[in-house]
């Protein structure tokens, strides 16, 4: 919940903070090197209005970012590319990213290549274009790929980094209070604010292309362009085993629908379940911000499993299901249910 509530829950805050932000973004502007380029790009999400109403200038100058930082990028560092892919991929038109990521994704299957984030994210913008061969191509290179890497933790670090050098005001009694939301950080401080703002500024590569032609195939007769099949499969699999909660879903709930007939399907649902037990835990854990370095450094799915053995809640009781009735059908049949027919007038 924080930052995105602290604007309303912590207005005078926000705007001191708001009022610093811009400051450093202006510093940053003014400096020739590849990592001030990339920390105006890290930035600038945590700007009031970014994703709806972005202050004027702000889409430029992080095209102008990006395209110095690439060229002042080490040779053999595509992070600049990776940060361009990931915010301008998208399957349908998100609010502030409409941008071109064709040269940037490009350039990423030329130096990592074997990542499956990377071909799913040009399934996305084949996607948008409505080009249904491509996103197969896409699709089947990404089940070739021995990877999948979303940068979460390195992007989460070298935001943490940038944000760090950013002068963050004090914090005041309504800021404290929505970090400490869960009465667990009464010593709520700003290095804490600086973890909570870096988790929710980075993007985070969506594959809707990926999970719409795979429900396809799922739902598929038996037999049925089995390549297509066979390929998202091997990529599931592999998001399955995601070091993020964020693939590990994507892997899951995927992996549940084509499983939905085999004889591993039981195994694969199991695994579903537990994935939503433990997510429906950790979201009631607030306090784990400050395992957040941790995270970034090992991985969340380790780090939070960890912290659910601990406390006896890794595994869920033989009898819980997810309340809301899509997990729970997937989660019973592989399955989502039909959706209720529309109400008649």
């Amino acid at each position: 919940m924080f930052p995105f509530s602290l604007s309303d829950a912590a207005p005078k805050w926000n705007q001191a903070y708001q009022r610093a932000l811009r400051d450093r973004l202006a510093t940053l502007a003014q400096r020739d090197d590849a990592i001030s380029q990339l920390d105006i790009v890290r930035l600038q999400p945590l700007l009031d209005g970014y994703y709806t109403a972005p202050p004027t200038g702000v889409h430029q100058e992080r095209e102008r970012a990006l395209r110095r930082a690439q060229t002042l990028a080490a040779p053999g560092d595509d992070t600049p590319f990776w940060y361009e892919a990931a915010i301008c991929a998208h399957a349908e038109p998100m609010p502030g990213t409409q941008c071109d990521p064709t040269l940037a994704l490009a350039h990423l299957q030329r130096s990592d290549a074997d990542n499956a984030a990377v071909w799913l994210m040009s399934a996305d913008t084949a996607a948008a274009r409505g080009d249904q061969a491509r996103i197969d191509t896409a699709l089947l290179h990404a089940a070739k790929a021995r990877r999948y890497d979303i940068r979460y933790g390195r992007n989460a670090t070298e935001t943490m980094r940038a944000l760090g050098e950013l002068e963050l005001p004090a914090l005041d009694e309504p800021a404290r209070a929505v970090l400490n939301s869960d009465g667990l950080l009464a010593d709520a401080n700003l290095h804490d604010a600086r973890m909570a703002l870096a988790g929710g500024a980075f993007p985070l590569p969506s594959p809707l292309a990926f999970q719409r032609r795979c429900r396809t195939a799922a739902a598929a007769p038996a037999g049925t362009d089995a390549e297509l099949h066979a390929a998202c499969t091997a990529i599931a699999t592999r998001m399955a085993d995601s070091d993020t909660l964020i693939g590990q879903m994507f892997g899951l709930t995927i992996m549940a629908q084509l499983s939905a007939r085999s004889a591993d399907g039981a195994a694969w649902r199991e695994r579903l379940r537990t994935h939503y037990w433990q997510s429906a835990h950790l979201q009631q854990r607030p306090n784990l911000i400050r395992d957040l370095p941790r995270v970034w450094r090992v991985g969340e799915v380790a780090t939070f499993g960890e912290r659910l053995k601990a406390a006896g809640l890794d595994r869920p009781p033989p009898d819980w299901l997810p309340e809301s009735p899509l997990p729970r059908s997937l989660v019973l049949t592989g399955r989502y249910i039909d959706p209720p027919p529309a109400a008649q007038p």
